[in-house]
């Protein structure tokens, strides 16, 4: 035996991992989709609670396109379908109808009523379990109860406003989407940091 000492390092798998690694950007590409499909879903419901209805036509045209892929990006579209809806949303001059103090007054009832219910079934379960019930404490609606508020959905930028109150959340989901699927590939493997 000579003073050298050879030894060699057979590496299997390196043409699947290679392979593996050329599909991660569509692999990667798709669950973002997905998920972006997703925000748009939950940008139009929370855009229809603020869009103005007057014969409901502009609301009802409230849609999501289809997802677009340009070389490593990916985009979804949604909005209205009609051709007055960019008039609508942009005037923000408009004088949309607000609620009636009556209306405001049924809405504290509506809530009162529902807090004496609870009260009472508290009461009715302390009774049965043989304690004394509770103290009954008078019904205080908060600040935003007592406001009048524009009748459903009667604003300008009722599309723009609820993707900048959302714009976090949607963030905050894309980047969920892409960490869970990175780290199931290094769980498998075949990741960016996985051998």
């Amino acid at each position: 035996m000579s003073n050298k000492e050879i030894f060699s390092i057979e590496i299997k798998g390196i043409d699947e991992m290679i392979a593996r690694l050329d599909r991660i950007p569509d692999e990667a590409l798709d669950v973002l989709e997905k998920t972006l499909v997703e925000n748009a879903h939950h940008l139009i419901n929370e855009s229809k609670k603020q869009c103005p209805v007057d014969t409901g036509r502009l609301r009802g045209t409230a849609t999501v396109g289809k997802t677009k892929r340009r070389s490593r990006d990916v985009t979804v579209e949604a909005g209205y379908g009609t051709d007055y809806a960019i008039y609508v949303h942009e005037n923000t001059d408009a004088k949309h109808s607000i609620e009636s103090t009556a209306a405001v007054a049924r809405r504290i009832a509506k809530a009162e009523a529902a807090a004496d219910k609870r009260y009472q079934k508290r009461v009715q379960k302390a009774l049965a379990e043989g304690r004394r019930p509770p103290e009954r404490k008078p019904y205080k609606p908060t600040a935003k109860m007592t406001e009048r508020r524009a009748k459903h959905g009667q604003k300008a930028k009722f599309l723009e406003d609820p993707l900048k109150e959302n714009a976090n959340y949607y963030q905050r989901r894309n980047e969920a989407a892409l960490r869970d699927y990175f780290a199931n590939l290094d769980d498998q493997g075949g990741g960016p940091s996985g051998s």
